[in-house]
Protein backbone atom coordinates (compact mmCIF):
# COMPACT_ATOMS: atom_id res chain seq x y z
CA UNK A 1 0.00 0.00 0.00
CA UNK A 2 1.44 3.46 -1.18
CA UNK A 3 0.51 6.41 1.57
CA UNK A 4 1.24 9.89 1.19
CA UNK A 5 0.95 12.29 4.01
CA UNK A 6 1.01 16.39 3.69
CA UNK A 7 1.02 17.74 7.13
CA UNK A 8 2.29 19.88 9.83
CA UNK A 9 4.61 17.47 11.89
CA UNK A 10 2.86 15.68 14.73
CA UNK A 11 5.17 14.06 17.21
CA UNK A 12 4.70 10.33 17.50
CA UNK A 13 4.18 8.74 20.72
CA UNK A 14 7.86 7.50 22.00
CA UNK A 15 10.09 7.83 24.94
CA UNK A 16 11.97 11.11 25.14
CA UNK A 17 15.63 10.41 24.72
CA UNK A 18 16.42 12.90 27.61
CA UNK A 19 14.73 10.69 29.63
CA UNK A 20 15.70 7.46 28.16
CA UNK A 21 19.44 6.13 29.25
CA UNK A 22 22.39 7.00 26.53
CA UNK A 23 23.03 4.98 23.52
CA UNK A 24 26.73 3.23 24.05
CA UNK A 25 28.94 4.54 21.36
CA UNK A 26 31.70 2.66 19.28
CA UNK A 27 33.82 3.19 16.19
CA UNK A 28 34.08 0.57 13.61
CA UNK A 29 36.23 0.18 10.59
CA UNK A 30 35.14 -1.36 7.43
CA UNK A 31 37.55 -2.04 4.75
CA UNK A 32 36.14 -1.48 1.26
CA UNK A 33 39.06 -2.38 -1.95
CA UNK A 34 42.27 0.00 -0.50
CA UNK A 35 39.91 2.28 1.86
CA UNK A 36 39.25 1.79 5.55
CA UNK A 37 35.96 3.53 6.29
CA UNK A 38 35.01 4.22 9.67
CA UNK A 39 31.33 3.61 10.87
CA UNK A 40 30.01 5.33 14.62
CA UNK A 41 27.76 2.87 16.15
CA UNK A 42 25.12 3.97 18.72
CA UNK A 43 23.74 0.46 20.76
CA UNK A 44 20.81 0.62 22.34
CA UNK A 45 20.50 0.84 26.38
CA UNK A 46 21.27 -2.47 27.92
CA UNK A 47 22.11 -3.81 24.23
CA UNK A 48 18.63 -4.07 22.83
CA UNK A 49 18.34 -4.03 19.26
CA UNK A 50 16.00 -5.67 16.67
CA UNK A 51 17.53 -4.21 13.28
CA UNK A 52 20.50 -2.70 12.09
CA UNK A 53 20.25 1.34 10.20
CA UNK A 54 22.94 2.49 8.24
CA UNK A 55 23.12 6.02 8.85
CA UNK A 56 24.59 8.62 5.56
CA UNK A 57 25.26 12.41 5.80
CA UNK A 58 24.65 14.97 2.60
CA UNK A 59 27.14 17.23 0.84
CA UNK A 60 28.03 18.88 3.96
CA UNK A 61 30.06 15.09 4.70
CA UNK A 62 30.21 14.66 8.87
CA UNK A 63 31.67 17.63 9.34
CA UNK A 64 29.21 19.57 8.06
CA UNK A 65 26.20 16.80 8.75
CA UNK A 66 27.55 15.28 11.86
CA UNK A 67 25.32 16.84 14.05
CA UNK A 68 22.00 15.99 12.35
CA UNK A 69 23.32 12.25 12.05
CA UNK A 70 23.93 12.38 15.66
CA UNK A 71 20.59 13.62 16.54
CA UNK A 72 19.03 10.35 14.41
CA UNK A 73 21.05 7.95 15.50
CA UNK A 74 20.50 8.71 19.37
CA UNK A 75 16.53 8.46 18.24
CA UNK A 76 16.99 5.30 16.17
CA UNK A 77 18.88 3.76 19.32
CA UNK A 78 16.49 5.34 21.54
CA UNK A 79 13.65 3.04 19.53
CA UNK A 80 16.16 -0.23 20.03
CA UNK A 81 18.11 -0.09 16.51
CA UNK A 82 21.65 -0.49 16.14
CA UNK A 83 22.07 2.97 14.68
CA UNK A 84 25.56 2.99 12.45
CA UNK A 85 26.72 6.43 11.36
CA UNK A 86 28.85 5.58 7.76
CA UNK A 87 31.73 7.73 7.15
CA UNK A 88 31.49 7.07 3.53
CA UNK A 89 33.60 10.12 1.77
CA UNK A 90 36.31 8.05 3.24
CA UNK A 91 36.43 6.23 0.47
CA UNK A 92 37.36 8.76 -2.12
CA UNK A 93 39.15 11.09 0.79
CA UNK A 94 36.47 13.76 0.75
CA UNK A 95 35.53 16.21 3.54
CA UNK A 96 32.46 17.52 1.66
CA UNK A 97 31.02 17.52 -1.41
CA UNK A 98 30.81 20.00 -4.57
CA UNK A 99 29.22 19.54 -7.85
CA UNK A 100 31.83 18.13 -9.48
CA UNK A 101 33.15 15.73 -7.11
CA UNK A 102 29.61 14.04 -6.80
CA UNK A 103 29.89 13.61 -10.63
CA UNK A 104 32.97 12.48 -10.52
CA UNK A 105 33.08 9.85 -7.20
CA UNK A 106 29.03 8.89 -6.77
CA UNK A 107 29.59 5.71 -8.55
CA UNK A 108 32.32 4.95 -5.89
CA UNK A 109 30.71 6.03 -3.05
CA UNK A 110 27.29 3.91 -4.07
CA UNK A 111 29.29 0.78 -4.57
CA UNK A 112 31.12 1.14 -1.19
CA UNK A 113 27.64 1.48 0.52
CA UNK A 114 26.67 -1.69 -1.43
CA UNK A 115 29.71 -3.72 0.00
CA UNK A 116 29.27 -1.77 3.80
CA UNK A 117 24.99 -3.32 3.62
CA UNK A 118 26.27 -6.74 2.15
CA UNK A 119 29.20 -6.69 5.63
CA UNK A 120 26.90 -5.61 7.74
CA UNK A 121 23.85 -7.40 6.77
CA UNK A 122 25.87 -10.62 6.89
CA UNK A 123 26.95 -9.90 10.03
CA UNK A 124 23.15 -9.24 11.20
CA UNK A 125 21.88 -12.14 9.85
CA UNK A 126 18.84 -10.04 7.64
CA UNK A 127 18.63 -7.16 5.18
CA UNK A 128 19.65 -3.68 6.81
CA UNK A 129 18.12 0.03 6.91
CA UNK A 130 19.12 2.97 5.60
CA UNK A 131 18.38 6.09 6.48
CA UNK A 132 19.86 8.87 4.04
CA UNK A 133 19.99 12.85 4.04
CA UNK A 134 20.35 14.95 0.98
CA UNK A 135 22.84 13.21 -1.16
CA UNK A 136 22.78 10.11 1.17
CA UNK A 137 19.33 9.96 0.42
CA UNK A 138 19.72 9.80 -2.94
CA UNK A 139 23.03 7.34 -2.68
CA UNK A 140 20.84 5.28 -0.17
CA UNK A 141 18.15 4.69 -3.15
CA UNK A 142 20.68 3.90 -5.98
CA UNK A 143 22.30 1.62 -3.33
CA UNK A 144 19.32 -0.18 -2.65
CA UNK A 145 17.82 -0.56 -6.90
CA UNK A 146 21.33 -2.91 -7.12
CA UNK A 147 21.25 -5.17 -3.97
CA UNK A 148 18.89 -7.19 -1.67
CA UNK A 149 20.79 -6.69 1.28
CA UNK A 150 19.09 -3.56 1.94
CA UNK A 151 15.91 -4.11 3.30
CA UNK A 152 14.03 -0.36 3.55
CA UNK A 153 15.25 3.25 2.74
CA UNK A 154 14.19 6.05 4.75
CA UNK A 155 15.35 9.36 2.31
CA UNK A 156 15.31 12.78 4.15
CA UNK A 157 15.60 15.94 1.90
CA UNK A 158 17.06 14.42 -1.14
CA UNK A 159 16.32 13.49 -5.20
CA UNK A 160 17.49 10.90 -7.86
CA UNK A 161 21.04 11.57 -8.76
CA UNK A 162 20.23 11.02 -12.12
CA UNK A 163 16.48 10.66 -14.23
CA UNK A 164 15.34 7.52 -14.35
CA UNK A 165 14.85 5.66 -17.90
CA UNK A 166 11.41 5.14 -16.91
CA UNK A 167 10.73 2.38 -19.06
CA UNK A 168 12.84 0.44 -16.74
CA UNK A 169 11.39 -1.71 -14.31
CA UNK A 170 13.61 -0.88 -10.82
CA UNK A 171 14.25 -2.94 -7.93
CA UNK A 172 13.28 -0.94 -4.58
CA UNK A 173 12.42 -2.32 -1.34
CA UNK A 174 10.11 -0.40 0.85
CA UNK A 175 10.32 3.38 0.34
CA UNK A 176 9.85 6.30 3.31
CA UNK A 177 10.30 9.90 1.19
CA UNK A 178 10.55 12.73 4.05
CA UNK A 179 10.76 16.43 2.38
CA UNK A 180 9.76 20.20 3.73
CA UNK A 181 7.88 21.90 0.73
CA UNK A 182 9.79 25.02 0.90
CA UNK A 183 13.69 23.45 0.20
CA UNK A 184 15.50 25.05 -2.23
CA UNK A 185 18.46 23.10 -2.53
CA UNK A 186 16.51 19.65 -3.41
CA UNK A 187 13.24 20.64 -5.11
CA UNK A 188 9.83 19.33 -4.36
CA UNK A 189 9.38 17.48 -7.52
CA UNK A 190 12.82 15.74 -7.14
CA UNK A 191 11.04 13.86 -3.90
CA UNK A 192 7.38 13.07 -6.08
CA UNK A 193 10.44 11.83 -8.44
CA UNK A 194 11.32 9.42 -5.62
CA UNK A 195 7.61 8.07 -5.05
CA UNK A 196 6.93 7.39 -8.48
CA UNK A 197 10.01 5.14 -8.81
CA UNK A 198 9.13 3.78 -6.12
CA UNK A 199 5.61 2.59 -7.31
CA UNK A 200 7.02 1.97 -10.43
CA UNK A 201 8.63 -0.86 -8.93
CA UNK A 202 5.91 -2.10 -7.25
CA UNK A 203 7.71 -0.98 -3.39
CA UNK A 204 5.47 0.31 -0.41
CA UNK A 205 6.02 4.16 -0.47
CA UNK A 206 5.47 6.31 2.45
CA UNK A 207 5.96 9.99 1.61
CA UNK A 208 5.66 12.80 4.49
CA UNK A 209 5.78 16.13 3.37
CA UNK A 210 6.30 18.83 6.12
CA UNK A 211 4.92 22.17 4.30
CA UNK A 212 6.51 24.78 6.29
CA UNK A 213 10.06 23.13 6.07
CA UNK A 214 13.22 23.55 3.95
CA UNK A 215 16.01 21.82 3.33
CA UNK A 216 17.15 21.98 6.97
CA UNK A 217 14.19 20.87 8.48
CA UNK A 218 13.18 23.02 12.24
CA UNK A 219 13.43 20.86 15.46
CA UNK A 220 9.82 19.70 15.90
CA UNK A 221 9.37 18.69 12.33
CA UNK A 222 13.22 16.94 12.51
CA UNK A 223 12.25 15.11 15.38
CA UNK A 224 9.00 14.03 13.92
CA UNK A 225 10.65 12.69 10.67
CA UNK A 226 13.04 10.48 12.77
CA UNK A 227 10.07 9.12 14.78
CA UNK A 228 8.07 8.06 11.25
CA UNK A 229 11.48 7.01 10.19
CA UNK A 230 12.13 4.52 13.27
CA UNK A 231 8.32 3.86 13.07
CA UNK A 232 8.95 2.84 9.13
CA UNK A 233 11.99 0.68 9.53
CA UNK A 234 10.12 -1.06 12.79
CA UNK A 235 7.74 -2.30 10.23
CA UNK A 236 9.30 -2.71 7.19
CA UNK A 237 12.61 -4.06 8.20
CA UNK A 238 12.58 -8.25 7.74
CA UNK A 239 9.22 -8.22 6.14
CA UNK A 240 10.60 -8.84 2.83
CA UNK A 241 11.34 -6.89 -0.15
CA UNK A 242 7.55 -4.99 -0.60
CA UNK A 243 6.81 -5.01 2.89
Amino acid sequence: MNAILEAEPILMASTAISSSPAPHRTAEQVDVADHHVRVDVYEPPLGRHAHTVLLLHGTGGLLGDGALLRRAAKNLASHDFRACVVHYFNTTGTFFATQSNVCAHSSEWRDALITIAHQYAEAAGEPVGFLGYSLGGSLAVEAAQETSDIGAVAVLAGGLLEKEDEESEPHMPPLLVLHGAQDTRVPMECADALVQLGRRAGAVVESVVYPKEGHTLGATAERDAFDRAAEFFAARLGAGANG
